[in-house]
């Protein structure tokens, strides 16, 4: 199966359901060149113990949407904070279970960019969290952009490729 994945960067998984079993096959082969992946909307399937093995494979990854991650805590985050060093962009939109002190690690993140933490925060801590991280940008991206096409101005490419002469 792994084979089949050289050279991919960019996956998106969201909202797949993926039931426990296919993630206990599925992330002890997961391509470990991943940067951008999109684990959204796994409400009763992602948990601290599955994040942690797909960061252990992935630790280079710059772009991580775990939005609507139900089963997620501070266990995972701290991993995550400590593993993924390289980290720019994270979406942890409806992620109740992840302590909004939490956000307060990336700042340790020299890269760190983008935050997206829609309905997840008061308005007063998301004032708060924005004053303690002046640089990086906070929910400025309503929908996920990890493994979605891009076009160009004339609508003549997509991903960066050109699709029409």
């Amino acid at each position: 199966m792994r084979e089949n994945y050289i050279g991919l960067e960019e996956w998106n998984l969201a909202w797949t359901t993926l039931a426990a079993q296919c993630l206990e096959t599925f992330l002890p082969v997961m391509p470990e060149g991943i940067k951008r992946l999109n684990l959204s909307g796994n409400r009763e399937t992602l948990d601290d113990n599955a994040l942690i093995q797909v960061l252990n494979r992935c630790p280079d990854i710059i772009e991580l949407d775990i939005s609507d991650s139900s089963l997620l805590s501070e266990i995972s985050f701290e991993v995550l904070v400590n593993k993924c060093k390289k980290l720019q962009h994270l979406h942890t939109s409806r992620a109740y279970h992840i302590p909004a002190e939490c956000n307060g690690l990336l700042k340790y993140l020299k890269d760190f960019r983008k935050l997206e933490v829609f309905r997840t925060l008061t308005d007063k801590s998301l004032a708060t969290l924005r004053a303690s991280m002046p640089n990086v940008k906070i929910n400025q991206n309503v929908f996920s952009t990890i493994a979605r096409p891009t076009t160009g101005i004339k609508r003549t490419s997509i991903w960066g490729l050109r699709s029409r002469d």
